[in-house]
């Protein structure tokens, strides 16, 4: 007697299929693509706000702060502020509201943690 299982023994190996595979690369990509327009459409900003960006890294510079490592703009509020948040390179946070007068002038104030080191 050999010490090969006989044929009959063995169990069938069901035959693979790349269906589960194709399955969930078109899942990933699909959330990838979503992802991609999500962040394009989410990270429109609009002229005004573009504006108070400005002026406000232009004050962060002129006060000296350390690099801005990331940043959001919130719409402006009923006073038409719009309040800028930033995160700092030392960890810091803070910010700066800036507002725009009846001749079109933007003012712009440092606020939060970072203020404080002013």
């Amino acid at each position: 007697m050999s010490d090969q299982p006989s044929p009959a023994s063995t169990p069938a190996e069901p035959p693979r299929s790349w269906g589960p595979i194709m399955g969930a690369f078109g899942v990933a990509l699909l959330v990838v693509i979503g992802a991609v327009v999500w962040f394009f459409v989410g990270a429109d900003v609009s002229a005004e706000e573009q504006q108070a960006i400005q002026v406000c890294e232009e004050l962060a510079l002129e006060e000296g702060l350390p690099p801005i490592v990331r940043g959001d703009v919130a719409p402006a509020d009923e006073d038409g502020v719009i309040s800028v948040a930033w995160e700092f390179e030392d960890g810091t946070l803070g910010g700066c509201d800036a507002v725009q007068d009846d001749e079109g002038r933007w003012e712009a104030t440092i606020v939060g943690d970072i203020a404080d080191t002013l």
